[in-house]
């Protein structure tokens, strides 16, 4: 007997298969965005691509490119987009999808296709793109050029499938569209904390060029003093080059992709290295209790290491002295100042670095220990408090992956 083709949950009432279509036949609209090169302007509607696109959500900053008004009519004089058009980013970052609610004023580069279905929900077929059947489909048909891209012809081909009822459609959109608002909410909680923290790091440590902060605790009235790195911390160990040629053991190797918030204890691809690897290739360990920070190519990263692990030559580990509180010195780095700081080093670098000698020597204000607990006390708090949000963050994802598993096909 054949599989009946129905997802493995489904609402009450609903017992007919699934269809099985191609994806054009289901659009009357296909297309990418433009190909052609438009001369930039001061005002005028947004010429978008593909990093605008993320999320489900199309975010536009004022830092995007402008086109002419005239170049933007003669874009759509074939076509004009409409609200509810179904955005997919094709080349690049591919398999981000949007619903375009406001399309005046916008239009985005070839690296963005436009779906308009024909009668399926608009917001259903943005939560298909998101399946892991689609974004499978997706992967295998990519072509990789210059960058990562799918041509729009093997897109109108892709296999979808769909319930025979636009009711059963309805009802899936209506869970997934009232998940998606939670989790908007969520986030923006979390954003605003994130923002309360950056104004904290503003308002309790001294401005560029001040020996005190704006805002201070009572008892506490000496200027805060200026000392070199080398002064604070009693190891800067800097990771060698070489990658394990072997992964065993059971010591964590973490690359920067392995850092989501303010601890670092494992890596995500779950590869391990023993001692005997460690002491072949000469592999510095970096011990917990440790800062480590960015020193190369992506800028400002850093984070506290909870577990001892060996990472690569992107970060430089710092073990503070008892001068110097752990929970401060993070939140030290994150600072306007001391950012700017490295950001200074580093200039002239081809790419972000810098070097063991220069962070040695880098200058950094810090109070006297009682007052550094003081400060480390809210900020732990605050550090506490973006934890949580993005722990609740992340189980609000994993019940959405979960419902778009067992609610599709």
């Amino acid at each position: 007997m054949d599989k009946k083709m129905v997802p493995e949950v489904r609402f009450k009432g609903f017992t007919d298969d699934w269809e099985q279509h191609k994806l054009k036949n289901e659009l009357s609209l296909l297309k990418d965005g433009t190909h052609g090169t438009h001369k930039n302007v001061t005002n005028g509607p947004f010429l978008l691509s593909a990093k605008n696109v993320k999320n489900g959500k199309i975010i536009i900053t004022d830092d995007d490119r402008k086109i002419s008004w005239d170049e933007y009519h003669s874009i759509h004089k074939k076509f004009e987009l409409k609200k509810n058009d179904v955005l997919l980013t094709i080349v690049g970052s591919i398999g981000q999808s949007a619903i375009l609610k406001n399309p005046y004023g916008v239009t985005f580069q070839r690296s963005v296709a436009y779906l308009r279905p024909k009668t399926m929900i608009p917001y259903f077929l943005e939560i298909l793109i998101q399946t892991n059947r689609f974004q499978s489909d997706l992967r295998r048909n990519q072509v990789v050029s210059a960058q990562p891209g799918i041509y729009l012809g093997d897109l109108s081909r892709f296999n979808i499938f769909l319930p025979a009822d636009i009711s059963e459609q309805e009802n899936i959109s209506d869970v997934l569209y009232k998940l998606d608002g939670i989790i908007t909410l969520q986030q923006r909680q979390l954003d605003l904390y994130t923002k309360l923290k950056k104004g904290l790091l503003q308002k309790l440590f001294p401005k560029d060029g001040e020996n005190v902060p704006e805002i201070r605790f009572a008892d506490f009235h000496d200027d805060w003093e200026l000392r070199k790195l080398e002064q604070l911390i009693e190891k800067f160990i800097v990771p060698m080059r070489d990658k394990p040629k072997e992964f065993s053991g059971n010591i964590p190797w973490t690359r920067i992709e392995d850092i989501e918030g303010k601890y670092l204890s494992k890596s995500k691809s779950n590869k391990f290295v023993s001692m005997e690897t460690i002491k072949k290739m000469n592999l510095k360990i970096i011990p917990k209790n440790s800062l480590i920070v960015s020193i190369s190519a992506t800028f400002g990263v850093v984070a506290i290491v909870t577990k001892d692990l060996v990472t690569n030559q992107t970060f430089i580990g710092l073990f503070p002295k008892k001068t110097i509180t752990l929970d401060f010195i993070y939140a030290l780095f994150q600072t306007p100042n001391v950012r700017h700081e490295l950001k200074r080093e580093s200039a002239g670098s081809t790419i972000f670095y810098i070097s063991k000698d220069k962070i040695k020597k880098m200058e950094v204000i810090i109070p006297h220990l009682k007052e550094q607990k003081q400060i480390e006390k809210i900020i732990i708090h605050t550090d506490n408090l973006i934890i949580l949000q993005r722990i609740e963050l992340d189980k609000l994802k994993s019940i959405k992956q979960f419902l778009l598993q067992k609610l599709f096909i």
